[in-house]
């Protein structure tokens, strides 16, 4: 940028510092407004996903009993292997008021399929805000939806006879592949929950 020698020229000079001035006002509002609405949402971001992990949290809590208390259902039902009847639902456990509605749900099923559907929905439930766990439900609640086969049976074989032997050798198979479906889900539920940057992600 040179002198100017004449009026013509001082007054060019003075229109490009002007636009010159004007472009850098400009990008400095934007670059502010920018800066200004990139504080504002991660501010508010991190107080969003801290209240979204503390919801996750608590979802999971919830999930962990609901899976003692369907074990439980389990073992119940599991005693028509030994040859002896499905013990009745303890009325005491059952109307537990401190215990989680799902939970209640569970201890107070009536059958075999009732306390599934009440697990079923709470592990639904925290892996709709796990999508990490996608594949692992999944595959859990197909191997609850294959036991259901041995729990609902109106005329089970005779105990020691031959059908119940090949009935009992499945269900075993069954129950091997349920165990190992659910301690897949379990420790990539507890993954994602634990995981920091997973958190961040979910959110």
């Amino acid at each position: 940028m040179k002198v100017p020698n004449n009026w013509d020229e001082a007054v060019g000079l003075g229109g490009k510092l002007l636009w010159v001035l004007t472009r850098i006002h400009v990008i400095s509002l934007a670059i502010g407004a920018v800066g200004m609405i990139g504080v504002q949402l991660l501010t508010g971001f991190w107080t969003f996903r801290s209240e979204h992990q503390a919801i996750i949290r608590a979802h999971y809590e919830e999930t962990l009993e609901a899976h003692k208390a369907f074990q439980r259902q389990i073992e119940r039902y599991n005693s028509v292997f030994e040859g002896n009847t499905v013990q009745p639902v303890d009325a005491a456990e059952a109307f537990d008021e401190a215990a989680p509605s799902a939970v209640r749900e569970i201890q107070g099923a009536r059958s075999f399929d009732d306390a599934a559907q009440a697990y079923i929905r709470e592990i639904n439930e925290v892996s709709r805000l796990l999508p990490g766990t996608d594949n692992e439900v999944a595959d859990y609640i197909d191997a609850i939806t294959a036991l259901r086969k041995f729990y609902v049976v109106n005329d089970p074989p005779e105990v020691g006879s031959l059908e119940w032997i090949s009935f009992y050798g499945q269900f075993r198979l069954d129950l091997d592949q349920y165990i190992q479906s659910r301690d897949a889900y379990l420790e990539e539920l507890a993954s994602e929950v634990g995981s920091y940057w997973r958190a961040v992600r979910n959110s």
